[in-house]
Formats: C-alpha cells, sequence, structure tokens
C-alpha cells in the first residue's frame, strides 16, 4: 500500500476521471489505478446513484434491510448515510455493493447498551400485548395490540424499540431511527394494532426473551411513559 500526494492542496483539481501511474519489472511495465474527483453536483449525483441502486435490492436483502438514510452535509462533499446496524462489517458491506465514495460517514458506532428507562405492560387501564406469547425463531414480524381501558384518549407515534432480556438487563436491539411523522388517538374501550419488524438480517434474534416497547401519553398531556409488550422466540 502506497499513500499518493495528489496536490489539490496547491492546485485544485477539475472534476472528472484519474488515473495513478505507476512502472514495474525495471520500468518495463505499467499499472495504473482509476478514480473519480466530483464536485458538488457530482455528489448530488452520487446520492441519486446511491438511492437507485438500494431501491433495487428486495426487501429480504440485508442491504435494503439496514438501509435507513442518506443525506449530503452542508460542506456540500460528505455523504452521510444512516445504517441501522452501523457495525463496521456492515459499512464495509455498504461500500462494497453499493457506493465506495471516500466522503461516506456512517457516524459513530454504538455498542449495544441496556435500556436507560422502565416499561410497563398494563398501568392505568392500559395495556401493551403481542398477539402471541411465544414465536419461532425467524419470525420477522410481530402483531402488537394497545388496548386503552382509561378515561381519556392516548396519543403516540409510530416509532417503537425492541429489546432482548440478558441476565436481569434489557439490550435495545437495532431498530429503524426513521419513522413517519404520525401522531395516532386511542380513545376510551378502543385498541391499536401494529407490526413491529424485528430486523432479522441486522439482529442476532436467537432463542431467549424478548420486548417491544414504546413511548406514549395523553392526548393534551405532556406526561409520558413507555409500555412494553414481552415475547419468547424459541
Amino acid at each position: 500500500m502506497q499513500t499518493i500526494h495528489i496536490y489539490t492542496d496547491i492546485t485544485p483539481n477539475r472534476p472528472g476521471k484519474y488515473r495513478i501511474y505507476k512502472s514495474f519489472n525495471n520500468d518495463t511495465e505499467v499499472a495504473f489505478a482509476e478514480f473519480e474527483m466530483v464536485d458538488n453536483k457530482g455528489v448530488r449525483k452520487l446520492m441519486d446513484i446511491l438511492v437507485d441502486i438500494i431501491r433495487k435490492y428486495p426487501k429480504a436483502d440485508t442491504i435494503h434491510e439496514n438501509f435507513s438514510t442518506a443525506c449530503q452535509r452542508y460542506d456540500g462533499d460528505t455523504i452521510e448515510v444512516g445504517l441501522i446496524n452501523n457495525a463496521m462489517p456492515y459499512q464495509e458491506m455498504f461500500r462494497r455493493k453499493i457506493l465506495n465514495y471516500s466522503a461516506l460517514d456512517f457516524g459513530k458506532i454504538e455498542p449495544p447498551q441496556p435500556l436507560p428507562f422502565t416499561t410497563t405492560s398494563d398501568t392505568m387501564g392500559i395495556s401493551m400485548k403481542t398477539e402471541k406469547t411465544v414465536y419461532p425463531v425467524g419470525t420477522k414480524e410481530i402483531t402488537v395490540i394497545i388496548s386503552n381501558n382509561n378515561s381519556r384518549a392516548l396519543f403516540f407515534g409510530v416509532d417503537y424499540g425492541i429489546a432482548r432480556k440478558k441476565g436481569d438487563e434489557w439490550i435495545a436491539l437495532n431498530t429503524s431511527t426513521v419513522f413517519n411523522s404520525l401522531g395516532i388517538g386511542v380513545e376510551k374501550g378502543r385498541n391499536y394494532d401494529f407490526k413491529a419488524w424485528m430486523y432479522n438480517l441486522v439482529n442476532d434474534n436467537k432463542p431467549g426473551t424478548y420486548k417491544i416497547y414504546k413511548r406514549i401519553g395523553f392526548d393534551g398531556s405532556r406526561k409520558e411513559w413507555y409500555m412494553s409488550a414481552e415475547f419468547r422466540i424459541e
């Protein structure tokens, strides 16, 4: 491996394709490595290419499931990529299969963390449970039911989280951090059902105890808490 100084700090290069040449075998042969330089317009084009490639991957593929967001940073050069599982092997997979651009920023790699809050499955006449209590390994979606028997209406978003029990702690698993900005109201005596995607391709969903958790509150109130529904994977 050799690092080549291309002196853009002295003489800016134009956008376009370039080659670095190097002779070997006593100058009898020459090899080259090709690369491209892009300006802001070129970065926007890379963004379009990135999104188009991902859209062509089936939903059942790791690349598609693991992709969350991408945007061109204000500096004009950097492309920020949000991956649901941001571990280095998944970053390398993205570069290999989607785009190997020098100014990709995947953000900080965060190790699995215990949930920093407690959850409840039944409080104040409100309950949350899964459709079944036991699911087989490989289950892709879990149906969750929230029941409101409180006199006040509930209000919450579509976001949710998944955690697996490890000893006495609940460890948060990889889930999307991007959800539609949608408010859901549940009146007294009503239920609300939703499906939680398990992200099997980027989580090690082995046998054990899990829970889906969700932040909810009363309509018109700032007070919020976390409800949860436990189940097992066997």
